[in-house]
């Protein structure tokens, strides 16, 4: 999780993380933990083969990325190299 939110602040969208976007982001990483968990969950209770799992990838990179982007993008989110 640290690596993840320091790619995702300093080397994706250029921001420092702050206390409450690593809280904020922690909370999304787990929802999308959850929500990839409930779609293979589905997709093996639908007969989908277990091979295919790994499909769930096109759920929850984008919900990863977007979720991301929106908290270390709004508005009193510190961009790299301004002060606090």
């Amino acid at each position: 999780m640290v690596f993840a939110i320091a790619m995702a602040g300093g080397f994706i969208f250029g921001t420092r993380p702050t206390a409450s976007t690593v809280v904020l982001y922690t909370l999304l990483y787990v929802g999308v933990f959850l929500i990839g968990f409930l779609a293979i969950t589905i997709a093996k209770n639908v007969g989908m083969p277990s091979y295919l799992s790994g499909l769930v990838v096109i759920i929850t990179a984008p919900l990863t990325f977007l979720g991301g982007r929106w908290l270390f993008t709004r508005p009193g989110a510190q961009r790299e190299g301004t002060e606090p």
